[in-house]
């Protein structure tokens, strides 16, 4: 809490690859052992089999039944470098989505409790979600989803979504030159809803998160980025009496 506001803080990564955590942060670890000078620590699928002995048999016949260029894409994609691509947030949620479907694993707490308050946290969200933004009612999938009774099981909503999630981000790319405003502020909507699925977020906390790498604070929909550091420079994020302010370093 701060200045009466309550706020959630998580790395980022939950919000990309919510549908897929699993396999993408065993991926991450194992890129953090990716050594060029080490043979058999040059190449991450090398490191992930040796890992075997605590990666769900799910996942290893995923891993193995990916051809060399699957793993190529999927290397190249979410291991690629932080700056050079032109690639938009949208595009990049498509693909990223494409490649990893053969690892889509959403876990959640087995306790009924904690489910229902989650899942009338997304359901209210979602909701609120189609009332806020005009082009919305557009995304049939979205519309669909908006219906559905609280009472379904959060897996079932949680299957919905992730085709609501794809829906949205390929309208977006199929409307670029249509209200950009309103989809950027639909994009960041429905990335508050993702957040959900991985964390206790609660529709009424500001979400602040890294990962993207671009800073930016949102007040109408409760989100923001921290940003990057690169060297001697980049981007953090301040609060003070519950007012969230994206600063630069050096500051000047």
């Amino acid at each position: 809490m701060n200045g009466g506001k309550s706020f959630r803080f998580i790395h980022g990564h939950q919000i990309n690859y919510w549908y897929a955590l699993p396999f993408y942060e065993m991926f991450s670890r194992a890129m953090c052992n990716v050594n060029d000078k080490v043979s058999e620590l040059a190449d991450v699928w090398n490191i992930l089999r040796r890992a075997y002995g605590s990666i769900p048999p799910f996942t290893q016949r995923r891993i193995d039944n990916l051809s060399d260029e699957s793993r190529f894409k999927i290397e190249n994609k979410l291991a690629g470098p932080l700056v050079g691509h032109s690639m938009s947030i949208e595009e990049s949620i498509v693909i990223e989505s494409d490649l990893l479907n053969p690892f889509i694993e959403i876990n959640f707490h087995n306790d009924p409790i904690f489910q229902k308050q989650r899942l009338e946290s997304i359901c209210k969200s979602i909701r609120e979600l189609i009332t806020r933004h005009s082009n919305a009612s557009q995304i049939e999938s979205l519309v669909e989803l908006s219906e559905m009774a609280e009472d379904c099981p959060l897996e079932e909503i949680a299957s919905n979504f992730l085709i609501v999630w794809e829906d949205i981000y390929k309208w977006i790319l199929s409307n670029r030159g249509m209200a950009v405003q309103e989809n950027r502020q639909l994009s960041l909507d429905v990335r508050r809803i993702a957040a959900m699925f991985n964390s206790d977020l609660k529709p009424e906390e500001f979400l602040i998160h890294g990962h993207g790498h671009k800073a930016f604070v949102n007040h109408q929909f409760r989100i923001a980025d921290t940003g990057y550091w690169i060297k001697d420079e980049g981007s953090f994020i301040t609060i003070d009496d519950g007012e969230v302010t994206s600063r630069s370093w050096p500051i000047l």
